[in-house]
């Protein structure tokens, strides 16, 4: 947890420009003439020259010449507007935890070194289990917890800085001084945090809504972020006022929960206890055990996704587990995807079910991880990925009704295990049934439960209790 009540460090001083100041323009020296002299006209007569006998070609009367097409003037072309460079906004304030920064150059993650420099429009990551702390420049503690993407964004005219969030979890705390006013990004929506003293604390998560039956890859799903004064006082202003009229800051008080989407901002709702992470580390005793195992093996000097691959092979499970779970932040959901497709994972810990979740979050991040999430099927289960793929949407009882019920039912008996899986998942969490079926049976051992699957489907009791459910 950030602390609330620790001595204020003094921000670090800017380093001053390393460009010299404007020097003027030299004036031209003067440099004496050098045209070389007239030269004398030859007293020589000019020679004859005879005229050849050549015709004169006819002479084009101006008036009814044809005029060439003129090729048109290209337009100038528009000055291209590039963005501003990186600025150094802070850095990593924590030593045992996992921060990954995406290298531009080469576009793969790397591991932030403890104290190392932080630049603004790098998108950062904190890996599941881990909880990294970054201290901004301006005065500002951040504490990112578990799996939370976003990008720093530098101080502004309004701001002391700020957070352009792509998912996950953040604390914000002033570190240095008060007040701090903190920029928050979430897609295409921003507005300001004020944390007027130094007790004032706040806990932020974002994630995604999206519904079901559509393709996140075509329909992306929209942004969501709630806001959790922790303590002290804490007000937000939303950047759709300045486009408006003045108004007041909205006043933000512990056990309140502020909602920010794509509408105006809203009143506080009544959030009654704070979330657990906001205040505790919530992670379990094996996660626990297995993060310390898996932060010395990511060194900052060697490639991330090398390293979590070879703990693909633990010795360990649980470490094998989050291995898995931090290759899919990293885009790598090959693991995860071949989970699916292996008989073992019936009886061993992780199940199939902890993997179906992990990849039903994964396709609300955006249409690009989405994609991800797609190719890895389309390389694991050739033709049948497009119905693997389907099946990480959702359903609504309309759909159901309309014939994805009767889909889901056929695929229990598919040759690949993977669909039978996935079909599996979906009924069982619609329904609470499982009806005796297990996916790795044989197809004989399947046959019985299929009939009973398709039997409930010809019951109307059957699509009433699924629309109680809420389906």
């Amino acid at each position: 947890d950030l602390p609330t009540n620790e001595p204020p460090e003094q921000p670090s001083a800017e380093q001053p420009s390393a460009e010299p100041a404007d020097a003027p323009f030299p004036e031209a020296a003067d440099v004496p003439g050098t045209e070389p002299p007239d030269a004398p006209m030859p007293d020589a007569p000019m020679p004859n020259v005879p005229i050849p006998d050549a015709p004169i070609p006819d002479v084009t009367d101006p008036e009814t010449a044809e005029t060439p097409e003129t090729a048109e003037t290209p337009d100038p072309e528009t000055p291209e507007v590039l963005p501003p460079p990186p600025k150094d906004v802070g850095s990593l304030a924590s030593e045992d935890q996992v921060l990954l920064k995406l290298e531009p150059q080469a576009s793969v993650w790397q591991r932030a070194s403890f104290q190392g420099r932080l630049f603004s429009q790098q998108p950062l990551l904190a890996l599941p289990t881990f909880r990294p702390k970054i201290a901004l420049n301006s005065g500002i503690m951040l504490q990112l917890v578990d799996g939370t993407k976003l990008e720093l964004l530098p101080p502004d005219g309004r701001t002391s800085g700020g957070i352009k969030m792509a998912y996950g979890r953040v604390i914000i705390a002033p570190r240095a001084k008060a007040p701090c006013r903190v920029r928050l990004q979430i897609g295409d929506r921003s507005g300001v945090l004020v944390l007027p003293d130094a007790q004032s604390v706040v806990a932020v998560r974002v994630t995604s809504r999206r519904a079901p039956d559509t393709d996140p890859q075509t329909e992306p799903a929209s942004v969501v972020a709630y806001v959790y004064p922790r303590t002290g006082n804490v007000f937000f202003e939303d950047a759709l006022w300045e486009e408006a009229e003045a108004q007041q800051p909205l006043a933000l008080q512990v056990g309140q929960c502020l909602v920010v989407d794509d509408l105006p901002v809203q009143a506080p709702i009544d959030a009654g206890t704070l979330p657990g992470w906001s205040t505790t580390d919530g992670t379990s005793p094996l996660d626990r055990r297995a993060s310390k195992m898996v932060e010395p093996a990511l060194l900052s000097s060697r490639s991330v996704n090398l390293s979590l691959t070879e703990l693909l092979d633990h010795r360990l499970s649980e470490v094998r587990w989050l291995a898995v779970r931090c290759l899919g932040h990293i885009g790598d959901f090959e693991p995860m995807v071949a989970a699916l497709n292996d008989p073992s994972h019936k009886a061993a810990w992780p199940a199939w079910p902890f993997y179906f979740e992990q990849l039903k979050d994964a396709i609300t991040r955006g249409p690009d991880v989405a994609a991800q999430v797609r190719q890895a099927m389309q390389r694991q289960y050739g033709q049948e990925a497009a119905a693997s793929y389907r099946m990480l949407w959702g359903y609504t009882l309309q759909a159901l009704k309309d014939g994805e019920a009767k889909k889901l039912v056929g695929y229990l008996d598919h040759n690949l295990l993977a669909l039978r899986v996935l079909s599996f998942i979906n009924l069982e969490q619609m329904t609470g049934m499982r009806l005796y079926y297990e996916p790795e049976q044989t197809a004989a051992k399947r046959k019985q439960p299929i009939r009973s699957w398709n039997a409930r489907l010809s019951s109307e009791n059957f699509w009433a209790k699924l629309a109680e459910r809420g389906q």
